[in-house]
C-alpha cells in the first residue's frame, strides 16, 4: 500500500472532489463574465488540481497499492496552492492600487513579482523533487532524496507565504492605524487619505471587508503548507501521512475555507470587474 496501511475515506474524498468541482464551475463561470484573468486562470488550476487529487484519493479508497491513482492525489493536491496562493498575491497589488501606494511597502506589482516567482520557484523544486522520489519508488530503491528536495519546495513556499504575511499585516496596520496620525482632525474620515480614482470601489457593501477576507484566506493556506512540510518531514510512513483525520482537518479543511472564501469575494466582485480596470504596473 502507498498509504502505509491508511485507507483515504471514500465518503469524505468523493464529496470533497464534488465541492471543488462545484468551486471549479464558478471559476469558470465568473472567468468568463469578469475580467479578472490573472485571479481567474490561477483559481481555475487550483480548483481543478483539488478536484482531480480528491478523484485520485476516492479511488485509493479500493486501491491503495494503485500507484497511478496515488500520485494523482498526491501530486494534485501538493501543488495546487501555489496557484491559489498565485491568485490570491495578486490581490494585495490590486489593494495597494485602490487604497494608494503610499501605505504599501512596496510598488503594487512587486507583489505580484516577487512572491509569484517564489511560487513558480518552489513549484520547479516540488516537481523536481517529486520526480526524484517517484523514479526511486518505481525502481524499487530509496526515496529519500527526493523526499528532502520535495519538502525544500514546500519550506520555500512557507517562507515566501509568512514575508507575504509581514506585508499584508502592515498594509492593513497602514491603512486602518497609521493614516490616523495623518488626519487633520479627528474627525476627518479616513477615506479622505485614500485614493480618490478608487473611492466608487471602496464604496461597495463588501468591499471594506475584503482585505479581512484575503489575509484570512492566506493564513489557512499558510496553516495548510507548514503541515505538509512536518507530514513529509515525517516520512511517507510517519504519524501525520498514516492518520487520514489530520489531513482532513489541516488541509481540506483548510483549503476548501480558504478556496470558497473568495466566492462571497470573488475579485469581480470585489473591484467592479465587468466595468473597471485597475492599473498596478
Amino acid at each position: 500500500s502507498f498509504y502505509s496501511g491508511m485507507v483515504p475515506n471514500y465518503a469524505f474524498n468523493l464529496a470533497m472532489a464534488i465541492i471543488f468541482g462545484i468551486l471549479l464551475l464558478f471559476n469558470l463561470i465568473t472567468f468568463a463574465i469578469y475580467r479578472q484573468y490573472w485571479f481567474g486562470t490561477a483559481f481555475v488550476i487550483a480548483t481543478f488540481l483539488e478536484m482531480l487529487g480528491y478523484i485520485g484519493r476516492t479511488l485509493s479508497h479500493s486501491a491503495t497499492n494503485n500507484m497511478n491513482d496515488f500520485l494523482i492525489q498526491f501530486i494534485c493536491l501538493t501543488i495546487a496552492p501555489v496557484f491559489t496562493m498565485g491568485g490570491i498575491y495578486y490581490q494585495l497589488a490590486k489593494l495597494g492600487a485602490v487604497y494608494g501606494e503610499h501605505f504599501s511597502r512596496l510598488k503594487p506589482i512587486y507583489y505580484s513579482y516577487v512572491f509569484v516567482s517564489c511560487d513558480i520557484l518552489s513549484l520547479v523544486i516540488q516537481a523536481l523533487g517529486g520526480g526524484i522520489a517517484g523514479t526511486a519508488t518505481a525502481n524499487d530503491e530509496s526515496n529519500t532524496t527526493g523526499t528532502h528536495v520535495f519538502v525544500g519546495g514546500l519550506a520555500l513556499q512557507v517562507f515566501s507565504m509568512a514575508i507575504f504575511l509581514c506585508f499584508m499585516f502592515d498594509f492593513l496596520h497602514a491603512v486602518y492605524i497609521r493614516a490616523k496620525k495623518d488626519l487633520p482632525s479627528p474627525d476627518e474620515p479616513l477615506e479622505s487619505l485614500y485614493n480618490p480614482k478608487y473611492a466608487y470601489i471602496r464604496a461597495r457593501p463588501l468591499f471594506k471587508y475584503f482585505n479581512f477576507a484575503v489575509t484570512i484566506a492566506t493564513l489557512f493556506v499558510f496553516v495548510r503548507c507548514i503541515y505538509r512540510v512536518v507530514e513529509l518531514a515525517e516520512g511517507w510512513s510517519g504519524f501525520l501521512m498514516t492518520h487520514e483525520t489530520y489531513f482532513i482537518i489541516l488541509d481540506a479543511l483548510m483549503m476548501s475555507i480558504a478556496t470558497t472564501i473568495f466566492v462571497p469575494f470573488y475579485p469581480g466582485f470585489m473591484f467592479d470587474g465587468r466595468h473597471s480596470t485597475i492599473p498596478v504596473s
